[in-house]
């Protein structure tokens, strides 16, 4: 990888040519500091414009690669629920997944697929987790959140629980407060 600084009068050109395999991501976030920038400036249109796609992708059942089991227990037998999503969303934000590679081959073609079999977590937990991993929208609510925080348990989204539990700490302690103003009012 070389890096040329040139540098005339108060005009600072950087130019970067490198390999593409070699590219370091620690190099390309510091090459603000090259270029004499104090902050990193990040464009969130583009991130909007990522997340509508991926959401879109999603939505449309696109290119989805993961089909997530859920474990449901009906009288004496056991049964699935199945979900599609693609891996790269998952596997990027949740700690704890496992996904396995699965091949099918379908008339002379050859497809892999991903499956992960979940064991505790509820329809409606995985629903809403799936939801803010594809649209950054968090719902919250007191009927939902223990859903919420068995899936982002199990899948490893560490934010999401400790989020959770923030939420149910507050709704304990804004139930405690109101009986005590009953209390003093009595």
């Amino acid at each position: 990888m070389t890096t040329t600084i040139k540098s005339t009068g108060s005009l600072t050109t950087t130019t970067v040519s490198c390999n593409p395999s070699e590219v370091n991501l620690k190099y390309l976030m510091n090459i603000s500091k090259i270029n004499n920038n104090s902050e990193i400036e990040y464009d969130r249109r583009m991130a909007d414009t990522l997340m509508k796609s991926v959401l879109e992708l999603w939505s449309t059942n696109s290119h989805c690669d993961l089909t997530i089991y859920l474990k449901q227990h009906n009288l004496n037998k056991i049964a699935y629920k199945r979900y599609r999503a693609h891996r790269f969303v998952l596997s990027s934000v949740c700690d704890s997944i496992n996904i396995v590679k699965e091949e099918r081959k379908f008339s002379r073609k050859k497809t892999i697929n991903y499956v992960c079999y979940l064991d505790y977590t509820p329809n409606r937990g995985l629903e809403l987790l799936l939801v803010y991993l594809y649209s950054s929208r968090l719902v919250l609510d007191i009927e939902s959140v223990s859903d919420l925080l068995i899936a982002s348990n199990e899948l490893g989204v560490k934010h999401v629980f400790l989020r959770c539990i923030q939420f149910i700490w507050d709704y304990i302690d804004d139930l405690l407060s109101i009986d005590v103003t009953r209390i003093k009012q009595v």
